[in-house]
């Protein structure tokens, strides 16, 4: 699919490390055996939350 960042950390690096996160984690296969309709309703729009002050946890 898709992977963007939608607001930036301010730090390209963090926010470039960020999306090749999701594109490494894919396919979430999890999701592929899902009913279409519980997908559409409920994953068709993913947002994840990185934060650079997580990686200090």
């Amino acid at each position: 699919m898709d992977a963007r960042i939608t607001e930036s950390s301010g730090d390209a690096a963090f926010d470039r490390s960020a999306e090749n996160a999701v594109y490494s984690a894919a396919p979430f296969t999890e999701l592929q055996s899902l009913p279409i309709n519980v997908f559409n309703t409920n994953f068709r729009t993913l947002s994840l939350i990185f934060q650079p002050e997580d990686l200090l946890n």
